[in-house]
């Protein structure tokens, strides 16, 4: 199943008003795998420098062969417990930072935690994983409620996603679903969504939303790597899914 943006255009009336408009809705089924909304791909990968020790080379090697379905927690418990940190560094694609810079400035270093909580959580739903985050405010955040100011700048990203944003094409920030979103959900029942309700809209892609894990041999990401001056960077892949 796939997130078409305009899938469809209706002609809304507005009894007040007397006036029609037409309106762009994307499109999201659930009659088979749950919907990607965001793709994973090399743009969406993200760089952290890893802070503390050095690694041999043969040690390198060995994390970077650790294979199974647990080898990326494996890498970076393996990672932490040689005595290194990770530090955000980038986004590897320059559109993909532009696009999530124009939602909010804060976003990518958001998302560079919240893609390493998910492998110290049994969770991978992303309101889990910001309640998490919050609760040490790694932005450092002057509020006795940081929760709110994480919830606010990630929902801004959901939004993007579903109506508009993708990592690799540069936006101008123009929803091209501009009437909504639609849900057809497995049973056939059919949800819409209204743009001009935001609030319900943010609150079920947010409770809605989680992390998945793409191939990290296509997407060539959870391999540690050296740079020529010796310094250490590890890549983690952002690709969000809908339940």
């Amino acid at each position: 199943s796939h997130i078409y943006k305009t899938s469809i255009k209706n002609i809304l009336y507005y009894q007040l008003t007397k006036l029609n408009f037409i309106k762009g809705f994307s499109i999201k089924s659930q009659l088979g795998s749950n919907s990607t909304l965001l793709n994973a791909s090399k743009a969406t990968n993200i760089s952290y420098k890893l802070i503390g020790d050095t690694l041999s080379d043969t040690k390198i090697n060995s994390i970077n062969n650790y294979n199974g379905e647990s080898k990326i927690i494996d890498r970076i418990n393996s990672i932490k417990s040689s005595g290194l940190s990770f530090q955000f560094e980038k986004a590897d694609n320059e559109t993909f930072y532009e696009n999530l810079t124009m939602i909010d400035s804060d976003l990518l270093e958001i998302i560079s935690f919240l893609l390493l909580e998910q492998f110290t959580s049994e969770n991978n739903h992303i309101h889990h994983l910001i309640n998490k985050i919050a609760e040490y405010n790694p932005l450092n955040y002057k509020t006795k409620n940081p929760l709110r100011f994480y919830e606010y700048k990630i929902k801004h990203l959901l939004v993007s996603a579903a109506l508009g944003m993708v990592p690799s094409k540069a936006w101008n920030g123009k929803f091209d679903a501009n009437g909504g979103y639609l849900v057809v959900k497995k049973n056939g029942d059919i949800l819409c969504y209204h743009f001009y309700d935001r609030n319900r809209f943010e609150d079920y892609l947010f409770y809605n939303a989680y992390l998945e894990r793409g191939s990290t041999s296509r997407h060539e990401y959870a391999q540690i790597m050296k740079g020529e001056d010796g310094t250490l960077y590890f890549k983690l892949n952002l690709q969000i899914r809908l339940k």
